[in-house]
């Protein structure tokens, strides 16, 4: 018996106090998604440019600037 499932679409209508709220929040989710892709990235640039091959967290900017 196939798996089924049920879906629901249900639309939004917030107050514009809880509008602003949404609003903020999904900025501070991009935000933290943004600073989460960068870390990625340049994590990945110093594994694949390292000659020693240990990269971050082993060594280099990203492991200073939280010091």
């Amino acid at each position: 018996m196939p798996n089924v499932t049920k879906t629901f679409k249900y639309k939004l209508d917030p107050t514009p106090q809880q509008a602003m709220a949404l609003a903020h929040t999904k900025g501070i989710c991009n935000w933290l998604n943004n600073t989460a892709l960068e870390q990625r990235r340049a994590a990945w640039q110093m594994r694949r440019s390292t000659s020693n091959g240990l990269g971050w967290p082993f060594g280099g900017p990203l492991h200073q600037r939280g010091r």
